[in-house]
């Protein structure tokens, strides 16, 4: 670097709590700059912590080390054919709408790591590994799933009417799950998914109760449980559509309300808005700032709304409800959620900025219901080429009108 820095604190105006622009201007490029300018500072002082850059709360999580590992691999075969098409399935595979554990059992059968006759066999597992349905061949994944009498007559008479011509019979099982799912009608794939799950837990209750399952039991059962879920997904989302307010309502007589907003603009950055209003919808006071090189909506959002906190209290006000559109940040808010990133730091201090309050809570709304913000937000962009500054116009004791 040309001097001798060797901490990111080092480039902070610790008693501003800004970036040292002098500083950095003088170390790095104007593109470079730009992009450090627009990572937000916590307005406290926290200790350094490591942090795993391959998630979104900054924490190691087996999932996200797993992709990674999974990623590296793809790289390494990104010529072979068959691991594009394994892609392919997997993308369509996790996007059925069906229970989780449907989509779990389907994962391990195209992993080809359900407990078969001949599978368990082969593991020293002293039992007979013929298919007990048919007796006729070993009971192998292909012919536990497609290529039994009894299975080939299941899915013949089912609602989707699959037939199996011979050439069908030639390629693995996850071949011939892949030519299904060719078809790209979400509602068969979701049947599919389902029957498949249906076979085998029909297999099981022959292998282990003795009992026999008869193919119309298994389709009702089928679309009963798909038609269920679908309605538990409806149901779900209009729970969730209905905890957030539809319009701007006045908070409880002697609180104000805070609204925040965030707005991208493309390739330029994010404009953030505020405004505070009385228990009448009185405007006591409005806010606004464009942050160059600032793409992410949820850390613009939480900026936004840490300033109207802000605002609050330099305005001496006690008792204030905390209002914006972002779910993400409305859960975190409402958790205290703790994570280490960019975003995660953010709601910390505004958790603990809630402290300089008699009461606060945050509470959701819908965009509808924020359109002053969302439109104070979007003003900033008429001075996205001014110096980076919360901008404020004062409307104490202004008639709604």
């Amino acid at each position: 670097m040309g001097e001798d820095i060797t901490k990111v604190s080092e480039l902070i105006d610790g008693d501003r709590r800004k970036w040292d622009e002098v500083l950095i201007s003088r170390l790095f490029n104007p593109s470079e700059a730009k992009s450090i300018y627009s990572i937000p500072i916590c307005s406290t002082r926290r200790g350094d912590k490591l942090v795993w850059h391959h998630s979104k709360d900054g924490k190691y999580q087996v999932k996200s080390g797993y992709k990674i590992s999974k990623n590296l691999k793809e790289c390494s075969d990104h010529t072979s054919s068959s691991s594009h098409r394994n892609r392919r399935i997997w993308k369509w595979l996790w996007a059925l709408s069906v229970p989780t554990k449907n989509k779990v059992f389907l994962w391990r059968v195209c992993h080809n790591i359900i407990p078969t006759k001949l599978a368990l066999a082969k593991r020293g597992v002293g039992l007979n590994p013929m298919c007990q349905r048919c007796g006729l061949d070993f009971e192998t994944m292909e012919h536990a799933f497609r290529d039994c009498s009894w299975v080939e007559f299941f899915w013949a008479a089912s609602p989707l009417r699959i037939r199996l011509p011979t050439i069908e019979r030639r390629g693995s099982l996850t071949d011939w799950i892949e030519r299904l799912a060719e078809r790209k009608d979400p509602d068969s794939d979701n049947m599919v998914a389902m029957l498949l799950w249906s076979v085998w837990w029909a297999r099981n209750e022959l292998v282990f109760k003795g009992r026999t399952i008869e193919h119309h039991q298994l389709y009702t059962q089928a679309t009963s449980r798909l038609e269920e879920h679908h309605q538990s997904a409806v149901l779900l989302s209009h729970e969730n559509k209905m905890k957030a307010n539809e319009v701007w309502s006045p908070p409880a007589h002697g609180y104000v309300k805070i609204n925040s907003d965030a707005s991208i603009m493309t390739d330029e950055g994010a404009g953030m808005g505020v405004v505070i209003r009385d228990d009448r919808g009185i405007v006591i006071e409005t806010s606004y700032r464009f942050q160059p090189n600032l793409f992410d909506v949820e850390v613009a959002e939480a900026l936004a709304c840490r300033n109207g906190i802000f605002l609050a209290r330099s305005l001496g006000l006690k008792c204030v409800m905390v209002e914006m559109d972002n779910q993400t940040l409305f859960r975190k808010l409402s958790r205290g959620d703790n994570d280490l990133s960019y975003l995660g730091y953010l709601v910390n201090d505004i958790c603990d900025l809630f402290s300089s309050f008699d009461s606060i809570r945050p509470c959701l709304v819908r965009r509808s219901g924020n359109t002053v913000a969302h439109l104070s937000a979007r003003c900033s962009f008429s001075e996205s080429s001014l110096e980076p500054m919360w901008r404020t116009v004062l409307f104490w004791r202004c008639s709604p009108n």
